[in-house]
């Protein structure tokens, strides 16, 4: 065992991990591959797994997390109203890089430290490969302000993960505006995310689970609850507690 990793902290990476093992059994109800949400679980497990922003940073034995890639989802059919018409072989590859600081108190502040989420899909049609590619990440402290708009956390179309040589878009124009505003999301919520958009009849399903909806419920308290609490924060002040979240970096709007 890490001994220089708090015991708090082992408990709280305990938690998580259990959450999503919990979580993956009920996935597998539905078919749907969980073996890099465990790979997750496993990582939150490896005590001697210290993840960093960037490799040259000191280790800090209150950060935990992980890095999945390529959670698969496959549709057994297009999605309405999707175009090209007549694609075939549709699979949406889901990937997470996630750092938080563990604190005891549950502050309205920004939850992580470090995010990048991928969602991208693939489908062929006449043997030609087509491709949507939607990227959520934390703009990093310390890097220059851009002189656009540039909330917090953001989702853009293209993304890091949308190679856009050797590629025919046909009438399709790709910009790099604008960052859409939005909750960060951890493993769990971009899963739910997911579901929920691309394969609602599961998530009904999902929903009557008494399991998944606790852990939802408990993810969304951190992350989703910190993020509408901050901006609320800016007209009203907090009901209850303080938000240390600036929520001109969550909206630029609000200037």
């Amino acid at each position: 065992m890490n001994s220089k990793i708090p015991k708090r902290v082992l408990l709280h990476r305990e938690e998580m991990a259990s959450d999503l093992l919990t979580l993956a059994k009920l996935l597998e109800k539905h078919y749907l591959n969980t073996g890099q949400l465990r790979k997750a679980a496993s990582l939150l497990k490896e005590v001697n797994y210290i993840p960093k922003i960037q490799q040259k940073d000191e280790v800090n034995y209150n950060y935990l997390g992980y890095h999945v890639d390529q959670i698969d989802f496959i549709f057994t059919e297009a999605p309405s109203h999707t175009h090209p018409e007549g694609l075939e072989n549709i699979t949406l590859h889901f990937d997470i890089n996630l750092i938080k600081e563990y604190t005891q108190d549950r502050a309205y502040s920004d939850p992580l430290k470090h995010l990048e989420f991928n969602i991208v899909v693939i489908g062929y049609k006449d043997g030609k490969e087509h491709i949507i590619s939607y990227h959520l990440d934390r703009h990093p402290e310390g890097e220059n302000d851009p002189i656009e708009a540039h909330p917090k956390y953001h989702f853009h179309y293209g993304g890091r993960k949308l190679d856009k040589s050797n590629k025919d878009f046909g009438q399709s124009i790709i910009l790099d505006s604008p960052r859409i505003m939005h909750y960060p999301m951890d493993i769990v919520l971009g899963i739910d995310f997911i579901i929920s958009n691309f394969f609602p009849e599961v998530w009904q399903e999902l929903k009557k689970e008494n399991d998944y909806v606790t852990i939802i419920s408990e993810y969304r308290n951190q992350f989703i609850k910190p993020y509408f609490c901050s901006l609320a924060n800016h007209w009203n002040g907090m009901i209850n507690g303080e938000s240390y979240w600036n929520s001109e970096q969550i909206c630029p709007q609000l200037f």
